[in-house]
């Protein structure tokens, strides 16, 4: 197997079962537990492989909804020297798993689940008084996370399987 369809299998391998060992992840792939090991230490200090983690159901976690919250901010303060205060900014709520900057009509989109519509509702007030003059937009999305509007889980399994 070649090393780099190697890095590949074990990448994909990871992604449908982080916890794997090594000594498990080498017998899948007929290769030797040493060279897993090798090739995972070097994905980890390249930041291939960032951190180990587990998809929760965010249902049986007691999070109602999930809300995707789209920012157009004021053009003066999409600046090096600000992004790193919307980066802390964001930082303060645990609540919110993705925070992104875009491109196109909006400039940063936030991911986050909530335990309720209003909890949701209360976080989005709050980010809009706290940001108001640099706001120039928003848009909500939110979904319910109940089973009948789930139509594909989230999982990087997918990914594994390209």
């Amino acid at each position: 197997m070649r090393k780099k369809d190697l890095v590949v299998e074990i990448l994909s391998e990871l992604m449908k079962n982080s916890k794997i060992s090594d000594r498990m992840l080498a017998k899948k792939l007929g290769v030797w537990q040493s060279t897993v090991s090798r090739h995972r230490k070097k994905l980890e200090r390249e930041g291939i492989i960032q951190e180990y983690t587990l998809i929760p159901d965010f249902r049986k976690m007691g999070f109602e909804i999930l809300l995707f919250h789209f920012l157009k901010l004021r053009a003066d303060i999409l600046t090096p020297n600000f992004l790193p205060q919307i980066i802390k900014y964001f930082g303060k709520f645990p609540q919110v798993i993705l925070a992104i900057r875009v491109t196109g009509e909006w400039d940063v989109v936030a991911m986050s689940v909530h335990k309720s519509m209003s909890q949701a509702a209360s976080m989005i007030d709050m980010f809009s008084l706290d940001w108001k003059e640099f706001i120039e937009g928003d848009l909500t999305f939110y979904a319910v996370l109940r089973d009948e509007f789930i139509l594909k889980p989230f999982s990087l399994r997918y990914l594994a399987e390209t």
